[in-house]
């Protein structure tokens, strides 16, 4: 969990505290989530997506302010990433060109959504559009099948899928 959540193996000095947590009764599920809702796995997420997304890694400065984007926004990481000065600026500057990128870093390919494209023309935050991009079916299921793969390095089953987008 540390290393898919943190980037970083657990230390030692951390053993003790989640093998208490094991004894007292915890669960598997209820400690993970504690672990990847941290602050950490936040900051994790954030320097994970300007790799993915931006092909950098993000300064100290751009990792905060995306975090708290983030968190003030109500969005996911993803989406402070995706809706962000410096991928808009990366993609071409122009809404075709930051639509084209952003339907790419979402799917794996762009399609004609010429809804999402007149909702960026009349001034949706870019922020706002990349969410809604993320939280449709379609974007779960591309960041389900990337976890997949990250995680169990497999494609995820139609069951799986079924369950994880409803």
């Amino acid at each position: 969990v540390f290393l898919i959540e943190l980037n970083r193996p657990i230390t030692a000095a951390e053993l003790p505290y989640w093998n208490k947590q094991f004894a007292d009764g915890r669960t598997r599920l209820s400690i993970v989530n504690e672990i990847a809702t941290g602050r950490e796995a936040s900051y994790a997420r954030v320097e994970d997506s300007f790799t993915t997304y931006l092909g950098q890694d993000g300064t100290p400065a751009q990792v905060y302010g995306a975090v708290t984007t983030a968190q003030t926004t109500h969005t996911s990481v993803q989406a402070a990433i995706l809706g962000s000065r410096d991928f808009f600026k990366a993609s071409g500057g122009t809404y075709t060109d930051y639509f084209q990128s952003l339907m790419t870093a979402v799917f794996g390919t762009t399609f004609p959504a010429p809804f999402i494209e007149r909702q960026l023309s009349d001034g949706v935050s870019p922020i706002k559009v990349a969410e809604e991009l993320l939280e449709s079916n379609l974007g779960k299921q591309s960041l389900l099948t990337a976890s997949y793969t990250t995680v169990l390095q497999r494609d995820p089953t139609q069951p799986e899928i079924i369950l994880y987008v409803t």
